[in-house]
C-alpha cells in the first residue's frame, strides 16, 4: 500500500533457474514449458549455469527466449543465485529448481502477494516428484502430502 492505504499492484518477476548438468535438460524443458503457460507472464526468465560452458551454448541455442548466463561467482547454488539476482531487473527475484515444474497460476499468485508492501519473502508448496522412484530413505508417510 502506498501512503494513502492503496495497493502498489503486481510487481515485475524475474524467474531464475540455475543449472548445471546436461542431466536436467528434460526437466528444464518442462519447466520452462510450464513457465510459458502461466497466467500472467513473468517479467523475464534467466538460467544461471554454473561453470559449464558447453551447457550454458547448448541452453542458450535451446531456449532463445530465455536469458542464458554464466555464474560470475564462485560454483555452486549460492553464487549462481547470486549472478542471477544481480543480472534480474524485475522488482521480485523468484526461483525454481533445474528439476522442477512451477504450478499454473505460480506467477501471478506471487505478484498477487508480492503486491503488499508488508511481504518480505514468499514460499510455497513443494510437490516430489520422483524421477526414478521414491527413494527407500524417504518415509512412504510424508509421500501422501500431495
Amino acid at each position: 500500500m502506498n501512503s494513502q492505504g492503496a495497493s502498489l499492484g503486481p510487481p515485475s518477476i524475474s524467474v531464475v533457474v540455475c543449472a548445471f548438468t546436461f542431466d536436467r535438460i528434460p526437466a528444464l524443458d518442462e519447466g520452462f514449458e510450464a513457465l510459458g503457460k502461466q497466467t500472467v507472464s513473468a517479467h523475464e526468465a534467466l538460467v544461471v549455469i554454473d561453470h559449464a560452458p558447453d551447457l550454458l551454448e547448448h541452453c542458450a541455442d535451446r531456449w532463445p527466449r530465455v536469458r542464458v548466463i554464466p555464474n560470475e561467482n564462485e560454483r555452486g547454488l549460492c553464487g549462481a543465485r547470486n549472478t542471477g539476482i544481480a543480472a534480474s531487473s524485475g522488482s521480485v527475484v523468484a526461483f525454481f529448481d533445474d528439476d522442477a515444474i512451477p504450478s499454473v497460476g505460480w506467477v501471478e499468485q506471487l505478484g498477487a502477494v508480492y503486491g503488499d508492501p508488508a511481504v518480505l519473502g514468499v514460499g510455497g508448496a513443494v510437490r516430489p516428484r520422483w524421477l526414478a522412484g521414491r527413494p527407500a530413505w524417504f518415509p512412504a508417510e510424508l509421500s501422501s502430502a500431495t
